[in-house]
């Protein structure tokens, strides 16, 4: 597959997902955050700003059905590790990427620290040249 875009690499496109928590963020307090902004998930970034973990509603959920009790648990506790893309990687390899670990976000960096998070919708109003407008 090669991309006839415009836009051909991360650093180019707009992310529409700002959100990020702290490890020891309290696990709830992670669901209430992701269900106010309407967001899938979000990155875990330490005090570095490197990228230690993402955190999505799969993931809570999952912990939910194998028995865990969200009240006390941190995002540390439920988080899974993180598939991370460069800003300078393409926009090709990122849908490459999402597509082999069936992601719905990506964390993006810049020398081992958080830059962004890109979703899949991000991505697909890249390739076709879309404006933000059009999700709202």
């Amino acid at each position: 597959m090669t991309i006839h875009a415009r836009y051909q690499t991360i650093s180019e496109i707009k992310s529409t997902n700002p959100i990020q928590f702290e490890p020891n963020a309290d696990a709830i307090e992670v669901v209430d955050e992701l269900l106010k902004a309407h967001k899938p998930g979000a990155p875990v970034v330490d005090h570095r700003g490197a990228c230690v973990g993402f955190i999505n509603e799969t993931i809570l959920l999952d912990a939910i059905l194998n028995g865990k009790n969200l009240n006390g648990l941190t995002a540390r506790d439920v988080m899974d590790r993180p598939h991370t893309i460069t800003e300078n990687a393409t926009i090709e390899a990122a849908i490459r990427l999402m597509d082999e670990w069936h992601l719905q976000q990506l964390p993006v960096v810049r020398n081992g620290e958080l830059v962004t998070t890109i979703a899949r919708h991000d991505l697909l109003r890249a390739v076709l040249d879309l404006g933000l407008g059009v999700e709202q």
